[in-house]
Formats: structure tokens, C-alpha cells, sequence
């Protein structure tokens, strides 16, 4: 390999751009030239095993410089020369001197042919902030006392090598700027068995040591500011016992894996015992209650593990020395105060809800309030070691007593309030006062100086100035209490639980007051209050009489714009985007599927209502999951792998533990593949199909199915539209009638939620004889939805062959003297966003009079593929009207699968279901077609002629719109009338009277 002996700025000109170097396995003598004018971001040159001596002032335009390499000298160079440099990293057998040299951060690892003449150096390092010391050499290197010498801009000092013996110790005061201190695996790091440091910079945060040989515990009276300190992995031993806690009460210290020994005393009950760590040590003895009765908690226990504790096991009961008292300090503020009560206000739980705060441990909690609603006592409990404690928050409760037991000179009282918010509990029997032994909220147990001898004892029970008294007897062996001063004339003493029993219209301890009754008896849903007839509701009903409910868990369903809460039902009401208990899950649903990925599988295109978030949203399409590549909240695309066919789909989604799900009801999706070109529906009876159109005969045969012979000598014909949207074609005997009956929200189940009728309602506002055009309009929905219908003439004189129409990728051509009939709706509102609509048309055949050469009773038939409706027809005297369904819709401007399904037929009429998905606009295409069959005969003895009406019908469909077109073919003699009327008509108006005005 060639020997570079140097990199000057010549060899890097004619790259003025250039921001990065990297240099690989190259050998060199040195590199002494400038680098280029252009300021490197960065350079990184790896040296193999030959010398190499480097000068840091070639390098001053260099921000991040990393030197590769075992055998480096890095040195000054050139001392006349001043700049910056971010970074230097290398490893080196000489510390190079950095005066007038800006160094953020420097990495260094020490060579194992460590120049120490240059360990001076480390005095001239005034302008790094990082200084990172590393070295593999098991001699070990001496203390870098240089950089004490640094002053104020030293920030950061980390090192991880072994040390030489000490001569002395070492003061870091000097250090006036340091905030965080690491000394890693440091080695003979002592003076004898003592510590060897004597004070600490007074800024530092954070000071780390492991790996030394002192064993003496270092003195913590030493660090000023809060912050940690760890001694880990050395041989502290410190036969005195650990030092007591208070000196250093504000930092998190962890002395783990030392050797210490001794006991924890009762000064750590004033620490923050989550932030103390001595765990792997020798440590012996008695753990103190404070500490010992929440050994549940996992952080405690895992910070004292591995000692030789006595009593080092989670406690099988709670402890009873726990001892809280709660108490309303003023108007705004409670604390909780007492012996023993943990480390961690998120261990403290009451009802009703407060958040806790912790103010010194063991000792004192402290919460806010502002108002505690009607409560009467609040419940607090301790997560860990699982105990609830009860007090009281209304001190003009008096305390009540429930039961009494006797056993020798003890009493056991159950009841309730009696603690109170602040003041003493007292108990006497016949004025012979009881020593209490144990007080709660619930329970009093005290001591008589001696048995009872009555059997007939007044029991009294006061807590301030509050009392309550009973009598209690050993009638038959049983304690029972006797109500004091029960007014005879006014209730009852039930001896059994000691309470005067009022009659209906008294109230009061003693019956002694007048009852006024609570509103509606409070909906049994509260307590009444009979002496001002108020209202205290059990949670969480509110109101004057306790008949509302808030909503649990969030009273707020999630916010104004998800949801908000029924008062009387206690429930909240989601928005259409939403649902879950509080409203806060996503209601997710899809409108569209892109339907142009091939059967080897591709990119999906889903739109609709994901969800702010992704989350854990899973997407399948048939059997396969369909992997999301990207994700917004109202489109997402996924990988889908290969298959083929028509598909459903599913989805599913978790927030806060509730599952928000959508599943397709009918296909939604099908794998793109080449069309036949021969697939004509209906068959082709008289012609061949191309391109999946019949081309007919055109002498003899025509329509749909090439199955109707070419008549002449038809009678005139009319078309009417009628005040309710009917479409009605006149012809002959027959009458044939589609229009369309109502539009039906579904929800998830298929059951209808909402319904609108459609006919009867329809107003013109807009006719233009011009264009053959006219507009009716009509509002629904409470006048939010707009639906438009129009009805447009497709003349032959506009259009002499017909009228070119495009609808889902497929061309087709409306016939001249057709009629094209367009339905929309916007602004429409779900109810639900799982919600879909239903859209209900309805065609029929009818005959005004008998025909003679062609009477036949009415029929229909129906063709179904993949559980959709592809063509239905109805037949009735030798003519049939068939309708053609495609499955593939419009919406919001995307392709997407749809179905349609016979909704109910008799013989004469068929009323289809077309299934729209939930979208803004949707464009749907049937059409329609009246054809004779064969077997019909223009004309036969003692009869007039009989005619042919061949009806298309086309309907595409705008924003949930509909576009039928009925197309009127009449042929006689070369001539064909089509009269629109736009006025309104009575569609039960006789054929005579129609012929008449034609």
C-alpha cells in the first residue's frame, strides 16, 4: 500500500461543496497541511497500525473530527493558529495542548503507550464543556489532575479507566462549572481505606464512582445541591452503620453492591424512600414500621432486596400502626397527617376524588377542594399495604351507634361518625368513663375500669359537642338499645337498633319535629332530609330530587364535540364520529374500496372514518390482513396480498380497553381482472353479443336482448310526470310507472331508523322548454337535506343518435326521444356513522282495457350473482320490462361495490332495495328496458292494432343521486311523438281522456 504522507487543501479543491470526509485504512506519516477553506461538518479518518502523528491545528475548520487508530500521536501543531472545533474523538498516546482552541466536546482514549509528560496538558483544556476519558490498560493511568485546573468551563468530566495509587487527597472545588461527575470503574481509588475526595464543585447535580477500594462511606454532608449520588460495585463497609438520613434528605443516593452493614433507623421514615437504593449490601436488623408495611410496593422492596433484614417480607396483614387523620384544614384545602403513611401520593386514593400531594414522607398528604356535593364522609384508601380508612366531612353529624358487644370489661361499638373532622371522642356507661383502646370512623373499642353489674346501662358516646346515648340491657343474653326520649304521641322506639320510629307527618331524633317532605321522595335514588325537605342524592344522581344521573366515568362523554351526557338516563350520547361508554372511541366505517388492485395483490385505497389515531387499527379484506402503509383520519392506504374475487371487509380498533368495530354487509371489494367481452345480461336471443352489448338484426329484431321483432302502425303515445315524481308511459293498453318511493336509514342491524317518502312532496322550480328540461324540489330530514329531481327530454332533433353517458369506467349511449330522469340529495345527516341508506324503487305494469291478440296475466322474474340483484323483468301481455343493475357505484369520487336486492314482486310490480354506502355523494346506474316478446301480434280479427313501448331506463345518481332515464320508442309509419307533461295530473285519469288531449 502507498505511504500517504500528507492531505493538503490542493487534493480536496475541486469539491468546494464538500461537507463529510471519510478516510479508510490508509498509511501516514503525517498530516501537516491545511484543510480546505470550506468548512468540513465532518471528518473521520481511519488509520491502520503504522505511527501516525496528527496536529489539531490542521484541523481547526473541521467540526466533528473522529481519528481511528491504536498508534496516534495527537499533538498542538502550530500554536499561532486559533478556531473551533464541536468534536474531537480519537484514541492517542499524547494529550495534546488546546490552548485558544473552542472544543465542546472532546472523547479520548488513552493509548497504552501513554505519553505522561503530556498529562500537563490537561491544564490547557480551559474551553471544553465534555471531557471523556477512556483506557483499556490494566496498569492504570494517574488521576487527570490537570483539568482541576480548568476553571469554570468544564461542564461534564466522565471517566472510565483504572487509577494509580493517590498521593493526596482531591478537592473538585475548583470546578466551578461542573454539573455532572462519572468516575467508572476508578480502581485503587483511595487513600488507605478512606474516600479520597474531600469536596465536590458547588453546582454539581450528579456524581457517580464504581469500582473503588475505599471503605469508609464517603461523607454526604458534603453535596450541596440536590440531585443523585451512586456508589455502586465499590467495598464500602462502614462497620458504623449507615449515617443518618436527614443531612441529605433531597438526594436520590444508591450505594447498591457495597458491603455495608448495620441497621436502617427510624430517621429514613423522613425520606423519600423512592429515591434510596441499598440494595446488594449486608445490611441487618429490624426494617421500621414506616418502611416494613408497604415492603408490597415492588420499588421499595427491589431498593432493600439481597441484605439480611429479620423482617424482610411483605406483610401477610396491615399493618395496624398505620394511623392517618384527616382533617378540612380551611375552605379550599384537607390534609391527611399521621405515622407511618408511605412515600407516594399516588398510593393514596379517596372518595370522593382528590389528587393528593405528597408533603413529607411518612407524615403529611395534602389536597384541594372546592366543593365535596352533599358528601357526608369520605373514603381513603391505601393501595398498598390495602387498607380504607373513613372520616367524616360533616361535622353536624352525630355520631350513631348500631350495635353494642360486652365481653367482661370491654366494649365493642359499631356504628358510624365517630371521628370527626377535627376535636375528640369520648365514651362513658353510666357516667363511669370508658378507656378507648382503638377509634375509627366505624368502631370503638374502650375499657371500663370494671365488669358491668346493671343490667340496665346507659351508654354514651359523644365527639365534641355531639352525643348520642342508649340504654343497653342483657335481656335474655342480648344486648339490645333503648330509644332516650321518644315522643309516644309522635312514633315508636324500635329497642332493637335504639331509633325512634316517627309516624308519617313527625320527623326528628325524637320525633319531636314536623316532617316536610323531599320532591318526589328524593326518586328513591337519595336520602331526604325531612327537616328542610332537601335532597342528599346517593352518587352519582343529582338534581333537586335526585332524578338526573350524571355520566360515569367521564361526566364530559369525551367533549363538546363527541358526545354529550343524558341527564335521565345517566348515558352519554355520541356524536356520528363516536361511540363507546364516554364517547371517546372512534366509530369507525369505510365508504370505499379502490377496486384497481390485480388478483397478485397491491395497494388498497379505503375512505371513510378511522379515527384521529391510528392505534392498533387492524384492516381484513376477505380472510387476508390488509397492512397500512398510510394512515390519516378520513383515508388510508394498505397492502393487500393476492387473491381474486368479490371480498368483505372488516375493521377493528381499541381505545381505552373498548373495541370499536365495522364489518361490511355485503362485498365491498373485488380483485381487478380482464372483463370478458361476451358476456351479455340478458342473453342475446336474435343478434351476438360483442363487447357485452347485443348487436341485433336490425330488420327484424331489436332492444336489450335482440328478442323484440320490429313492429310498425303503433298508436300515439304519452308520457306524463305527475306532481309525485311517477313517471307514467300511456300506450295502447298498458300503463308502465317507475319512480321511486322513499329513502330509508339503516343502522348496523339493518333496521330502519329513519324513513322519508318521496312522492307527494315534490315542487317545480325550474321548467325550460328549450333543453326539454324541468326540476322539482322537495325538503327533508327538518328542511336540513335537499333532495332535486329532473326530468330531461333526450330529443332526436338534439341528439339524432342518441346521447353518449359514462359511469364507472363503462360507456353506453341513451337513445333519442328518451327521457333521462335525475334524483340527488345533499347535506344528509346520519344518525349513526355505522348508519347506511336504502333507496326504495319501485316499477310496474298495468293494462287499462283487455287485450285481445295479446292478453297474458302480468309475471316477474329476478337473476342474482354473488348475492346482488344483476336484472329483473316484468312480463305482461307479450311485452316485458327488464331493469339492469351494475354493482359498482360512485362514491366520493371513487369507485366502490354496492348491492341490490329484490325488496318484495307480485306478478305486476317489483320494488328494489339499491344498498348505498355511508359517503357524501354516491352515484348509482341502473336502466330499464321495455321489449315485445315474440310470441306478440300487431293485429287480429274484430281488434284494433296492438303496439310496442320499448322503456329504457338509466339512473345514475349525484350526491346519493338518482338518474333515470326512460327511453320511448314508438314506430309508425317513420314517425315517433313523445308529449312531456310537467303540469299536474291525476295518474288514475282514464286512456280516453289522455287520448283526447294528445
Amino acid at each position: 500500500m502507498e505511504v500517504v504522507h500528507s492531505i493538503n487543501s490542493n487534493d480536496i479543491s475541486c469539491l468546494p461543496y464538500i461537507t463529510s470526509i471519510y478516510i479508510s485504512s490508509i498509511r501516514a506519516i503525517g498530516i501537516s497541511s491545511s484543510t480546505p477553506a470550506t468548512v468540513l461538518n465532518s471528518l473521520t479518518i481511519q488509520f491502520d497500525s503504522y505511527p501516525a502523528t496528527l496536529s489539531v491545528s490542521n484541523f481547526l475548520n473541521v467540526e466533528k473530527i473522529t481519528f481511528i487508530g491504536s498508534n496516534l500521536d495527537i499533538i498542538r501543531g502550530d500554536s499561532s493558529k486559533t478556531g473551533a472545533i464541536t468534536s474531537l474523538t480519537c484514541e492517542s498516546n499524547s494529550i495534546p495542548d488546546l490552548s485558544n482552541i473552542q472544543v465542546d466536546s472532546v472523547s479520548f482514549t488513552l493509548g497504552t503507550i501513554l505519553k505522561t509528560q503530556t498529562l500537563q496538558n490537561f491544564g490547557t483544556w480551559r474551553s471544553v464543556s465534555l471531557v471523556t476519558l477512556w483506557s483499556n490498560y490494566l496498569g492504570g493511568y494517574s488521576f487527570p489532575y490537570g483539568l482541576l485546573e480548568v476553571g469554570s468551563g468544564l461542564v461534564e468530566l466522565h471517566t472510565n479507566y483504572k487509577f494509580s495509587p493517590l498521593s493526596g487527597q482531591i478537592s473538585l472545588s475548583g470546578l466551578t462549572g461542573v454539573k455532572k461527575i462519572q468516575f467508572l470503574y476508578v480502581g485503587s481509588f483511595s487513600l488507605g481505606s478512606d474516600f479520597p475526595i474531600s469536596d465536590y464543585p458547588s453546582q454539581m447535580i450528579d456524581f457517580t464512582l464504581s469500582g473503588g477500594t475505599f471503605t469508609s462511606i464517603p461523607s454526604f454532608n458534603t453535596f450541596t445541591n440536590p440531585g443523585t449520588i451512586f456508589f455502586l460495585d465499590n467495598i464500602i463497609t462502614s462497620t458504623s452503620g449507615l449515617p443518618s438520613y436527614k443531612p441529605f434528605a433531597s438526594k436520590s443516593l444508591k450505594i447498591s453492591n457495597n458491603n455495608l452493614v448495620g441497621t436502617i433507623d427510624e430517621s429514613y421514615c423522613s425520606a423519600d424512600i423512592y429515591k434510596l437504593n441499598l440494595s446488594g449490601n449486608k445490611l441487618t436488623g429490624t426494617l421500621p414500621s414506616c418502611i416494613y408495611c408497604y415492603l408490597g410496593d415492588e420499588k421499595i422492596f427491589s431498593a432493600l432486596e439481597n441484605n439480611a433484614f429479620t423482617n424482610f417480607e411483605i406483610p401477610a396483614t396491615p399493618c395496624l400502626s398505620i394511623n392517618p387523620l384527616f382533617k378540612i384544614e380551611n375552605s379550599s384545602h384537607v390534609s391527611l397527617k399521621g405515622v407511618n403513611l408511605g412515600f407516594s401520593a399516588s398510593n393514596v386514593v379517596s372518595r370522593p376524588p382528590l389528587l393528593w400531594k405528597l408533603i413529607t414522607p411518612s407524615s403529611e398528604y395534602s389536597a384541594e377542594y372546592s366543593s365535596f356535593n352533599g358528601y357526608q364522609k369520605i373514603e381513603i384508601d391505601f393501595i398498598v399495604p390495602g387498607k380504607t380508612w373513613t372520616f367524616s366531612l360533616d361535622d353536624s353529624v352525630p355520631p350513631s351507634i348500631k350495635t353494642v358487644t360486652v365481653s367482661g370489661s370491654k366494649l365493642t361499638i359499631n356504628g358510624e361518625f365517630f371521628t370527626q373532622n377535627s376535636g375528640s371522642t369520648f365514651v362513658s356507661l353510666d357516667s363511669i368513663s370508658c378507656t378507648i383502646s382503638s377509634l375509627s370512623f366505624e368502631l370503638i373499642v374502650c375499657d371500663l375500669p370494671s365488669p358491668i353489674s346493671s343490667t340496665h346501662s346507659l351508654l354514651n358516646v359523644t365527639v365534641n359537642s355531639l352525643s348520642t346515648s342508649v340504654y343497653i340491657s342483657t335481656e335474655n343474653g342480648v344486648y339490645l338499645k333503648t330509644c332516650l326520649s321518644c315522643e309516644s304521641s309522635r312514633g315508636v322506639c324500635n329497642i332493637v337498633s335504639g331509633i325512634c320510629e316517627c309516624f308519617p307527618e313527625f320527623s326528628g331524633e325524637y320525633c319531636g319535629g314536623s316532617v316536610i317532605k323531599c320532591k318526589n321522595d328524593c326518586n328513591n335514588h337519595g336520602s331526604c332530609n325531612t327537616t328542610n325537605g332537601q335532597c342528599h342524592c346517593d352518587f352519582p344522581y343529582t338534581s333537586d330530587d335526585c332524578s338526573l344521573q350524571t355520566c360515569q366515568p367521564d361526566p364530559d362523554c369525551g367533549g363538546v364535540d363527541n358526545g354529550q351526557c343524558n341527564l335521565k338516563q345517566g348515558k352519554c350520547e355520541c356524536k356520528e364520529k363516536w361511540t363507546g361508554q364516554s364517547c371517546t372511541s372512534p366509530a369507525i366505517y369505510a365508504s370505499t374500496f379502490s377496486s384497481n388492485v390485480t388478483e397478485s395483490g397491491g395497494t388498497v385505497e379505503i375512505s371513510g372514518w378511522f379515527g384521529p389515531t391510528q392505534g392498533d387499527l387492524i384492516i381484513k379484506i376477505g380472510d387476508n390482513k390488509c397492512d397500512i402503509i398510510f394512515f390519516s383520519q378520513d383515508l388510508v392506504l394498505c397492502d393487500l396480498p393476492e387473491g381474486s374475487g368479490k371480498k368483505y371487509a372488516e375493521m377493528t380498533t381499541t381505545t381505552n380497553s373498548e373495541v370499536s368495530s365495522w364489518k361490511s354487509l355485503d362485498y365491498v371489494f373485488q380483485y381487478a381482472s380482464k372483463p370478458p367481452t361476451d358476456l351479455c345480461v340478458p342473453k342475446c336471443v336474435n343478434g351476438k353479443c360483442v363487447n357485452n352489448k347485443c348487436q341485433c338484426d336490425k330488420t327484424e329484431f331489436e332492444g336489450l336482448d335482440c328478442s323484440s321483432p320490429i313492429k310498425n302502425n303503433t298508436p300515439p303515445t304519452g308520457t306524463i310526470v305527475d306532481n309525485n315524481g311517477t313517471s307514467i308511459i300511456y300506450n295502447g293498453n298498458t300503463k308502465y310507472q317507475i319512480f321511486l318511493i322513499s329513502i330509508i336509514e339503516l343502522d348496523i342491524t339493518q333496521n330502519p331508523v329513519k324513513n322519508f317518502p318521496l312522492s307527494a312532496n315534490w315542487k317545480v322550480i325550474e321548467s325550460n322548454q328549450d333543453t326539454g328540461r324541468t326540476i322539482f324540489s322537495q325538503l327533508i330530514n327538518n328542511n336540513a337535506t335537499q333532495l332535486n329531481f329532473t326530468v330531461e327530454e333526450v330529443s332526436a332533433k338534439n341528439y339524432p343518435n342518441g346521447k353518449n353517458y359514462s359511469f364507472a369506467g363503462q360507456d353506453f349511449i341513451v337513445s333519442p326521444n328518451s327521457l333521462k330522469i335525475q334524483f340527488s340529495m345533499s347535506n344528509y345527516t346520519y344518525f349513526n356513522s355505522l348508519n347506511t341508506v336504502k333507496l326504495l324503487m319501485e316499477s310496474s305494469v298495468s293494462s287499462e282495457t283487455k287485450d285481445e291478440c295479446n292478453n297474458g296475466d302480468a309475471s316477474t322474474d329476478t337473476q342474482e350473482t354473488d348475492n346482488t340483484l344483476n336484472y329483473l323483468s316484468i312480463s305482461k301481455d307479450n311485452k316485458k320490462l327488464y331493469g339492469r343493475f351494475i354493482d359498482k357505484a360512485i362514491s366520493d369520487n371513487r369507485e366502490t361495490l354496492i348491492s341490490t336486492k329484490i325488496e318484495s314482486k307480485t306478478n305486476s310490480s317489483v320494488i328494489v332495495a339499491i344498498y348505498l354506502p355511508h359517503s357524501k355523494n354516491v352515484i348509482i346506474d341502473p336502466d330499464f328496458s321495455v321489449l315485445v316478446q315474440p310470441s306478440f301480434v300487431d293485429s287480429c280479427k274484430n281488434s284494433k292494432n296492438n303496439w310496442l313501448i320499448p322503456v329504457v331506463i338509466v339512473v345514475p345518481v349525484v350526491a346519493i343521486a338518482i338518474i333515470i332515464v326512460v327511453t320511448v320508442i314508438v314506430i309508425k309509419k317513420n314517425r315517433m311523438t313523445i308529449k312531456l307533461r310537467l303540469n299536474s295530473l291525476n295518474r288514475s285519469m282514464s286512456m280516453k281522456s289522455f287520448k283526447s288531449k294528445s
